[in-house]
């Protein structure tokens, strides 16, 4: 068993030395996930972390959620999911999930960061806004069932996020954590209903940092027993892969111990941490249970 592949680093092209993710594909983690970069650029990387990983398959991902053009500057920008929430057109969320897995696949990329399922119930919402298909559970239900069969087709993985539901905060979790207030009642029937509705077509779901008072009054959800492993896994009956949320961002604090508080409230994949040679050196240097990163090790 190889710990180090629930670990999946970040790459930013412009910062990232080349030569410290291809370290970190000697060492054996699971994969990367890509920010930034042309076309060539990304295909060139992708082959490169590839050959130099001791495993035969490493999982290569990007937020490709508005297509490459997201992130890449010599790509086609698709349009964002609430315009195509304004339109309210199922063919038009295909294709955007069909092109973007299309393009993703042709530069290496296989697992595609999305379909937000995250409802608009706040315009002042910093991390979400635009990026969800509207506020009307059912709409979103349509539009992202429709953006995952696409990527589906297109050959790319899909991720739900941002479990349990982002939209009814105020607060960026990139610098701070979020909290949302809902009760338990209207969280089941409002920001769960797409995840539930969508869990049978997830190959992933992404779990949110933020704090769930009335599902766990102390843990982010992303660190969280009681959410992922009691609501997600057991009452929701999702078999499939949990990420974390990037655990670069600011709303965790301490990165090893909210990795490992992750691993056992039930997450497979640790994204993207801030400084992931001392992580890999914090998770091999504890004890833990060999089903645990047996189960993770499964997932990827």
């Amino acid at each position: 068993m190889n710990i180090n592949r629930l670990v999946h680093p970040g790459f930013w092209f412009g910062k990232t030395d080349k030569e410290e993710a291809l370290r970190l594909a000697r060492l054996g983690v699971g994969g990367f996930c890509l920010y930034g970069g042309t076309r060539t650029e990304v295909s060139a990387l992708t082959q490169a972390l590839r050959a130099a990983s001791p495993h035969k398959r490493i999982l290569i991902s990007a937020d490709y959620e508005d297509g490459l053009g997201r992130w890449l500057p010599d790509a086609e920008l698709l349009p964002s999911n609430l315009a195509l929430g304004a339109a309210g057109d199922e063919n038009l969320a295909f294709e955007k999930g069909l092109l973007t897995a299309r393009q993703a696949k042709s530069i290496g990329v296989d697992w595609v960061f999305a379909p937000v399922v995250d409802l608009a119930d706040r315009a002042d919402n910093p991390i979400v806004n635009t990026r969800s298909f509207g506020a009307d559970p059912e709409l979103v239900i349509r539009l992202a069932g429709a953006f995952m069969k696409g990527l589906g087709q297109g050959g790319a993985l899909n991720s739900l996020k941002h479990f349990p539901g982002h939209g009814n905060t105020g607060t960026d979790s990139h610098l701070a954590l979020p909290v949302l207030l809902s009760s338990k009642e209207h969280i089941w029937e409002h920001e769960l209903l797409p995840f539930r509705r969508l869990l049978a077509q997830a190959d992933c779901v992404m779990a949110g940092h933020l704090l769930v008072p009335s599902l766990d009054a102390q843990n982010p959800a992303s660190v969280s027993r009681p959410i992922l492993h009691d609501l997600l896994q057991q009452k929701m009956g999702f078999t499939g892969c949990i990420s974390t949320d990037a655990l670069c961002m600011k709303a965790l604090g301490n990165e090893k111990q909210a990795a490992l508080a992750a691993l056992f409230a039930g997450a497979h994949v640790l994204l993207v941490p801030e400084k992931p040679f001392e992580l890999l050196q914090f998770l091999n240097s504890q004890t833990l249970p060999h089903p645990l990163i047996a189960r993770a090790e499964q997932m990827q």
